[in-house]
Parts: C-alpha cells; structure tokens; sequence
C-alpha cells in the first residue's frame, strides 16, 4: 500500500513528537520553541517547492537529536543518526510517489555543512556540495532551515500562526509584524496587535496544530 508524506508525519511526530517537545537548543540556531516545532517549520518552510523529496528530508534531518540528547546531552553527530533512521524506514519511504532515496540521504547528510556556506562559513571541502548536481535542492533547503541567524530571515513569520515565549510568559496568535522598529530603535515581534521585544525569547511559526498530534 502507498504512503503519503502526511501518513508518514504523524507516525513521526508520534513516535519522536513527545521526546522532540522537550529539546529546546540555543535561540541563536534554533529560536524556535522547541526541536518538534523546528522541525514542523522546516517541513512548512519547504512546502512552497511542492518537493516530495524536501518535505521527507526536512521530517527526518533532526530526528537523531532525539537520540543524541539522550546520550550526550546534545546535537553532536545528529546528521549521521538521522541518515540511521532515513535507512530503518527505507522500505516505508519508497512507497511514496517521487521519493528518491539518494538526494535524501545526501540533503539529510549534509545539511549542516550547506548551512555553513550560505551563512558565508567556508571550508576547503566546500566545491564537493558546489559542484553536484543536487546543490540547488540541497541550498533551497539550507535556507529553509536557516530560521533566524539573521533578522534578514525573519519575515517568514509575518501573517503566520507564531507561539512566543517570553521569560515565563508563553504566547500563541497571529503575527501582524516581525521586524525592527525605528522609532524604539529595537527589534520587536507585534502579536495579535500587541507588540513583544525580540529579546530573550523563542519563536516558532507553523500551520501544524499541536493537538493533531
């Protein structure tokens, strides 16, 4: 029987969703609430490419980090435990119409490094990513998982169901503005209309509903 990419989520998001909830990384790689809504950003970041191939590598390019803060207390060697359970459910995946194994694979491999040259990082083993013919599947989605190393990216967020959590405090609305305001001379996030400093806080913008899960 075919799967669907959206079959292949929930059983995900069920089985690593819960652990996934609980792993919260630092704002200035991943200021979004938690590894769970990471991953479901990336996954809502890709969807414009209507790529089958993007989707399944954004579900599955963190998953190891559910197994690697359990051993070592953090993300250390992820992308190689994530490659680990691309491979364990080979024989799911290639029932899905378009899936190619092999660019998967690679993107999930890969995916720190391609972040690193696009935030201008470069490495003498650079033109090995450069020079294949996958590169611009792969850089799409470097961009994708680059939520918010720059105030540049931010805008993503904009008109989008944003959770905030600020200190204590913790937020879920419409995001009317993300950006910097001149006249306070800070960056701020406006929620529901009414406006949050960007400072101190963890952000994270999806169409998934926690409760589906």
């Amino acid at each position: 029987m075919n799967q669907t990419f959206e079959t292949l989520l929930k059983e995900k998001m069920n089985e690593y969703g819960y652990d996934a909830l609980f792993i919260k990384e630092r704002n200035d790689f991943h200021p979004e609430y938690s590894l769970f809504h990471h991953i479901l950003t990336v996954i809502d970041n890709v969807s414009e490419y209507n790529n089958i191939n993007l989707s399944i590598a954004a579900l599955y390019h963190d998953l190891g980090k559910v197994f690697t803060y359990k051993t070592h207390k953090n993300s250390y060697g992820h992308e190689l435990t994530s490659t680990w359970l691309l491979m364990e459910d080979y024989n799911r995946l290639k029932t899905i119409k378009g899936f190619d194994y092999d660019i998967v694979h690679w993107i999930v491999l890969n995916h720190l490094k391609a972040g690193k040259i696009i935030d201008n990082i470069k490495s003498k083993d650079d033109y090995k990513l450069l020079t294949n013919k996958n590169w611009k599947t792969l850089e799409r989605f470097a961009h994708a998982d680059n939520m918010l190393n720059t105030y540049k990216n931010i805008s993503m967020f904009e008109n989008k169901k944003v959770f905030v959590s600020v200190e204590n405090d913790y937020f879920v609305g419409n995001c009317d503005f993300i950006g910097y305001n001149v006249h306070l001379k800070h960056n701020q996030i406006t929620l529901d209309r009414q406006p949050i400093r960007l400072n101190n806080f963890n952000l994270v913008c999806s169409f998934y509903d926690l409760k589906s899960f």
